[in-house]
């Protein structure tokens, strides 16, 4: 997982700048690869559906988007606002 400047928010680091391209499941690897301990990701079937991240903490909230890109901001939001006071969401 990635972090940057110690603030303890995965994914806000380098790959921040990047964006998310190629394929479905190369957007859904991305996704994993940078949040996948803190929300469970399920891609569309196909271009055009709804990409959608449960959280795996606190009251399990339930994400959608119509990209990858949408999704991956809602998910640093939801993060940011729910995540405890000093540190880690649980």
């Amino acid at each position: 997982m990635s972090t940057a400047g110690g603030n303890g928010v995965p994914g806000s680091g380098r790959e921040a700048g990047m964006g998310l391209s190629g394929t479905l499941q190369q957007q859904l690897v991305f996704l994993n690869t940078h949040w996948g301990t803190k929300y469970s990701f399920t891609a569309p079937a196909k271009l055009g559906g709804q990409w959608t991240a449960v959280a795996r903490f606190g009251q399990h909230d339930q994400l959608a988007a119509e990209s990858a890109a949408e999704l991956l901001e809602l998910v640093r939001g939801h993060y940011q606002a729910n995540k405890p006071a000093g540190g880690e969401a649980q």
